[in-house]
C-alpha cells in the first residue's frame, strides 16, 4: 500500500507544477501572446526561403519561442526580409 500512495504522490507532483505553469502563462505581460515574443517577417522580393520558412510579400507572425536561436539570426540578419516585433494584437512594439 505504502508503494501505491508514493506512486500518487508522484504523478500529482508534475500535474501541480504544470498548473503552476499555466497560472504563470496567464500572468504574462500585456502586449505578448501567452508570454511568448513575436515578430512580424516580410519578404522584399516575392517570395523567399530563410531558415527553413517560406516568406512573401504578405506579413507572417512568428512565435519566437518555434525558432531555434540560429533560425532567429538567420532571419534577422538577412536583408531581403524585413522584421519587426509586434504585441498580442499584432501592433508594433516601442
Amino acid at each position: 500500500m505504502a508503494a501505491t500512495r508514493t506512486s500518487k504522490a508522484k504523478i500529482t507532483k508534475p500535474a501541480a507544477k504544470a498548473a503552476d505553469q499555466t497560472a504563470a502563462d496567464n500572468t504574462a505581460a500585456p502586449g505578448s501572446a501567452q508570454g511568448h515574443e513575436r515578430i512580424a517577417v516580410r519578404s522584399i522580393p516575392p517570395s523567399f526561403r530563410r531558415a527553413g520558412l517560406q516568406f512573401s510579400r504578405a506579413e507572417t507572425v512568428i512565435d519566437v519561442c518555434d525558432l531555434t536561436h540560429e533560425q532567429r539570426k538567420a532571419i534577422e540578419s538577412e536583408s531581403r526580409l524585413t522584421v519587426r516585433a509586434v504585441t498580442s494584437t499584432g501592433t508594433e512594439e516601442s
